[in-house]
């Protein structure tokens, strides 16, 4: 599983069910838009810290975007 491009993915898909826009997002949770766009692209894998910032932004809890991975995780392992 590679755990940065399903991040990326669930973020994307998180954002575009609540109708925002990539610079939304990033301004509501305080990080450049670059590096957003590199999370939600699966091109890095962000820090505990910008996980929060991408929560905050997307207006959900950490756990919404921690879980899913979490578990999918373990189902491959």
């Amino acid at each position: 599983m590679d755990i940065s491009k399903s991040l990326g993915d669930l973020v994307r898909e998180m954002r575009e069910a609540n109708g925002q826009t990539q610079e939304q997002v990033s301004g509501s949770g305080g990080m450049c838009n670059r590096h957003y766009q590199d999370i939600e692209g699966g091109k890095t894998m962000p820090s505990l810290d910008m996980v929060f910032k991408v929560a905050r932004g997307l207006g959900t809890e950490a756990d919404k975007l921690i879980t899913p991975l979490w578990q999918a995780w373990k189902s491959d392992a």
